[in-house]
């Protein structure tokens, strides 16, 4: 049994009763989001961390206009925006992210000419724009019947609404999870914990309208009826200090959120320890050093381990393999010290050993004759057909340690659906039928991933098609 985030790690404990849909891909995902938008009734929440301005739902909805329509029936509409005051003024070198809301000048202007009537607060990441809120949620309802939350890791932008064929340029592959029952409460606590206490400065834009609108307003204290089987966990990466008051809804612990949070780095630490079949893992980055320690003592008792990753990883990534390929390549290394980086990629290269462990990532066959890359941004693990989580939370330090700004994961315990979202992603990676999948156990099922994954890679060296998306890469060159 994989065992939960303890109360004194995390506010928000195991509860029972719960139903969850993941979404794959951004098409579904965003069209699903759009539906239940149309249906709010009382309140729509979201904190976001990028969004394009000209972004849209997958029948050509623009993003505003969703908000102004539901805030035009009276619904409660809340937006939690990011903003990095590195980008909050344009200057010679840091000019304004486009892809982040900052509240600039335009930006306002841009609510004022639309006539906005929904409520906007920023919260900033004010002394270290390194760090971020990571954080994508979305609330309907919150405290009726119909409540629902949506936690993953999807960003509002114009390369995330792709589907599982993925066919247009800068394709992206993504997951977003549904959910009904107990533990939306404390997705909507997280959310109104952090809307009453936005940190800014003296250039952070006051709350949309104003103030007296959208100000504090009083923390959900209604637990939903049970709407499923599936026991749920919502984790969390907080910094120290961004939010003082503690929980007080019904079932959440005391502890105070000053003491920063790393409830998604125990439960993933906690997960990998506990595997004894399989271990499936989609991720922006190809680990975290003791993440990866834990995944080669795994792959050590026999646990079969597939990790799907961007095939061209961020330029943070490359430019730190390289560093660490320089500090390897030093004759001299052992008189400095070892980049940050350095083990965490060498202690990927050592899973290179074990047979059972394949690296991938995911491409097309373009109309060329070649291979078109898709960008792996989904934060998703499985583990032995039993457990997952699915959140905002990449595979880094400085998404799971506790000087990052906040990143949410949402963990459950349910065979279901952990059988059904392995089936369903690797039938799409590796092009394979899901009702053959269906009859094999999850060692199986990644068994022909691997061996999906494998030939696809030995089919681009001769320069053939693929079946499927998915191509093994080696750990020990990966992002050189």
């Amino acid at each position: 049994m994989i065992p939960h985030v303890p109360a004194e790690l995390s506010p928000y404990p195991p509860r029972d009763g719960n139903a969850i849909t993941p979404w794959v891909d951004g098409v579904p995902f965003y069209a699903r989001l759009l539906e239940v938008l149309r249906g709010a009734e009382r309140s729509v929440w979201g904190a976001v961390s990028f969004v394009h301005r000209d972004f849209r739902f997958p029948d050509g909805t623009l993003l505003w206009d969703a908000f102004d329509d539901c805030a035009a029936r009276g619904v409660d509409v809340r937006l939690l925006f990011w903003r990095n005051p590195r980008f909050s003024t344009a200057g010679p070198t840091d000019r304004p992210k486009r892809n982040v809301f900052h509240g600039l000048p335009e930006d306002l202007e841009l609510l004022r000419r639309r006539g906005t009537r929904w409520r906007a607060r920023w919260d900033d990441s004010l002394g270290d724009p390194r760090h971020c809120h990571h954080q994508k949620l979305w609330l309907v309802d919150v405290g009726e019947s119909g409540e629902r939350a949506f936690v993953g890791g999807m960003t509002l932008g114009t390369s995330t609404v792709d589907d599982s064929r993925h066919r247009r340029p800068g394709s992206r592959h993504d997951v977003f999870c549904e959910l009904r029952g107990p533990a939306a409460i404390d997705v909507a606590h997280n959310f109104a914990q952090r809307w009453n206490e936005a940190a800014g400065d003296d250039a952070t834009p006051p709350p949309w309208p104003d103030a007296a609108s959208a100000g504090e307003f009083p923390l959900p204290s209604r637990v939903a009826a049970p709407a499923g089987d599936a026991r749920v966990q919502i984790t969390r990466t907080l910094a120290p200090g961004l939010y003082r008051r503690p929980a007080r809804h019904p079932g959440a612990s005391a502890r105070s959120p000053a003491q920063g949070e790393e409830g998604i780095y125990h439960q993933y630490k906690a997960a990998l320890e506990s595997a004894r079949r399989s271990v499936y893992i989609e991720n922006q980055h190809p680990g975290e050093l003791e993440l990866l320690t834990r995944i080669d003592a795994a792959l050590a008792r026999g646990v079969t381990v597939v990790m799907t990753v961007p095939g061209q990883p961020l330029g943070a990534i490359r430019r730190a393999r390289a560093t660490a390929q320089r500090y390897w390549d030093d004759p001299g290394r052992d008189e400095v010290a070892p980049p940050r980086y350095a083990e965490t990629f060498a202690r990927l290269a050592r899973l290179a050993r074990h047979p059972r462990f394949t690296l991938a990532a995911l491409a097309v066959n373009d109309e060329r004759g070649g291979y078109r890359e898709v960008y792996v941004h989904a934060k998703v693990c499985l583990i032995d057909d039993r457990w997952g989580t699915i959140g905002s939370a990449n595979l880094v330090d400085i998404s799971l340690c506790a000087d990052h700004h906040s990143e949410l994961n949402l963990a459950f315990w349910h065979q279901a659906s952990a059988r059904t979202l392995l089936r369903a992603l690797v039938s799409e990676h590796a092009g394979l039928p899901a009702a053959e999948l269906a009859a094999l156990d999850d060692r199986e099922v990644l068994d022909k991933f691997q061996e999906t994954a494998r030939e696809n890679t030995s089919r681009r060296r001769r320069g053939l098609p693929t079946r499927g998306h998915c191509y093994a890469l080696d750990p020990r060159t990966y992002a050189l």
